[in-house]
């Protein structure tokens, strides 16, 4: 499926954001609007193994993800966009360390 720009470009902030989640823990959720596409990585020190770092979408209300939501690598690179359902996200540390989760949106310039 194609995806144009201006679709892609739609409310919510168009600035840079960083959270940090110590392990067994959850975010506050977190605004990106609707329409958004948006690059995802997260940090932390030695955080290898199984887990990895769940992401839930919904509204500012989004329920707190668990380690059963869909999960991406430590120290990779992920795109995602929140079509138009959605405009929150939250995440969920499953790893043994505490990481630092960056939210790089795409297309607002």
């Amino acid at each position: 499926m194609a995806r144009f720009a201006q679709v892609l470009i739609g409310t919510g902030p168009d600035v840079d954001q960083k959270v940090t989640v110590a392990s067994g823990n959850s975010s506050a959720a977190i605004l990106i609007g609707k329409n958004r596409a948006f690059v995802v990585v997260a940090y932390g020190a030695a955080a290898g193994g199984s887990g990895g770092v769940a992401i839930a979408f919904g509204s500012s209300t989004v329920a707190a993800p668990t380690a059963s939501n869909y999960q991406f690598p430590v120290s990779q690179q992920t795109t995602f966009d929140t079509g138009f359902a959605f405009t929150n996200i939250r995440f969920f540390n499953n790893t043994g360390v505490s990481v630092d989760i960056y939210i790089k949106p795409l297309g607002s310039e």
